[in-house]
């Protein structure tokens, strides 16, 4: 895995929205709604069209310019993408020369939603900085700070953390400053990010308020339970495993009652994983096998992946290493298009901790040192990327691994983890580091497994 870890750790490259946005990010979401309901197929176009043409010879040039732009989202919401692109031109050209910043703005944002929508990043990223400017010369700062949130999620889709963190945060000093803010949105991505950082007590801060901030919104319940899991995460982190399930399982009984299947299924996902911190993997499993089955139905979908990932992870706890080994693999391989750092760095370091649960129980020696130098790989990545939780994550199996080659440096290295993790509010991960200062008299790994 060496070479072809490095190559793959090192060459991130955007395809696929990161499992920890899947769902949410407003990238994937249309500007506009769509259009109207009274319209019966194919007619809408030609109203719209006919408008626009009665609003020209009138003279009144900014809402024929407005009827035009309603058609090309119109044009968009039926896929006929080069017509809708072709209608924007014609009202872009039209804003240009009456310098409408405003409606110029709002045709640039939907141009870019929907080549982000086809893949087309590196484009849709910059009709996003041409929006942003539109909207700051018309003196519009809640659009601009919504331009700034999809800024950001560009930067976290290539793995720069820092400054998606930077971009999200000056979006919320600008939306705390208007009359009446929107601040979900923005408070649930830098709940996110802040805790990839490794920044628990700030990501707990800041779900907490994405979630206040939801609550009274009535309708908005899947945004809701999304800040909700967000909060579980950041409390799981923190070593409060009861608080992160009370969270996890509100959020499940939402979603069951919203009738949301994949989103029940991302939080059986979250129980078991707060089922494996509590070392019971044979909990955990079932929920896992639960939500694969649904995630099975939506191929494709990062969620899928992670599951596996996950799965491969409780059959490990279970002393089950051979179909450990198994669902690991799947997830590599439904993983390849997928290009999220932090689901390529969990899976690598679930790699490693097979391949050291194989070494260990072969006393194979040569297989341990092959599996340090990969797993240096790994933490090398993660922190050059800003990824605390995957690096403290890799240090773990690390020191458990010089626990059997060098185990004064071992425990010297875990006890160093739990210390700095600690101070940074990630109690969980302190924890097992001090757990795994045991291994070596027959006690448990990290993980809760018996010493092979």
């Amino acid at each position: 895995m060496g070479s072809e870890l490095r190559d793959s750790l090192n060459s991130v490259t955007i395809k696929n929205w990161p499992h920890s946005l899947s769902g949410v990010s407003p990238i994937r979401r249309r500007i506009h709604a769509g259009p109207p309901t009274v319209c019966g197929k194919g007619t809408c176009g030609r109203q719209l069209h006919g408008t626009s043409l009665i609003l020209w010879t009138t003279g009144d040039r900014v809402r024929a310019a407005d009827i035009i732009r309603l058609k090309g989202d119109f044009e968009l919401a039926q896929g006929q993408r080069e017509q809708a692109l072709a209608t924007f031109q014609r009202a872009l050209a039209i804003l240009e020369k009456l310098g409408d910043h405003e409606e110029t703005g709002v045709i640039l944002s939907a141009m870019a939603n929907d080549v982000t929508n086809q893949g087309k990043f590196d484009r849709g990223e910059q009709l996003y900085r041409e929006s942003k400017s539109q909207f700051e010369q018309a003196g519009d700062r809640a659009r601009v700070a919504v331009a700034i949130i999809h800024l950001g999620n560009f930067s976290y889709l290539r793995g720069d953390l820092r400054a998606a963190s930077k971009l999200y945060r000056q979006s919320l000093e600008i939306q705390s400053s208007l009359d009446h803010p929107n601040l979900g949105e923005v408070l649930a991505r830098l709940s996110d990010v802040e805790l990839l950082l490794g920044h628990a007590p700030d990501a707990r801060q800041y779900a907490q308020r994405a979630v206040e901030a939801y609550r009274p919104i009535q309708g908005d319940y899947e945004q809701l339970t999304k800040a909700m899991t967000n909060l579980g995460e950041a409390l799981e982190a923190e070593g409060d495993l009861q608080g992160a399930r009370q969270q996890f399982q509100a959020a499940l009984e939402i979603q069951q009652k919203i009738g949301n299947v994949i989103l029940v299924a991302e939080s059986e996902e979250e129980l078991a994983d707060v089922a494996m911190e509590e070392g019971r993997a044979d909990q955990a499993e079932p929920l896992l096998r639960t939500a694969i089955a649904e995630f099975e139905k939506d191929q494709g979908d990062p969620d899928l992946v992670s599951a596996y990932a996950e799965l491969g992870r409780a059959l490990l706890m279970e002393g089950k290493i051979e179909e450990s080994d198994q669902a690991v693999q799947h997830a590599e391989k439904l993983g390849r298009t997928f290009t999220d750092l932090s689901l390529k760095l969990a899976i690598a370091t679930y790699r490693a901790r097979i391949q050291l649960a194989k070494a260990t129980q072969s006393k194979d020696t040569a297989e341990l040192v092959k599996v340090h130098r990969e797993l240096n790989t790994i933490i090398a990545a993660a922190s050059k990327s800003g990824y605390y939780g995957a690096e403290c994550e890799a240090r773990l199996v690390l020191g458990e691994l010089e626990m059997h080659l060098k185990p004064f440096q071992g425990r010297a290295d875990l006890a160093a983890l739990a210390s700095e993790a600690r101070s940074r509010g990630l109690e969980a991960v302190a924890r097992r580091a001090e757990q795994a200062t045991h291994i070596q008299n027959g006690a448990t790994t990290s993980d809760g497994r018996p010493q092979m």
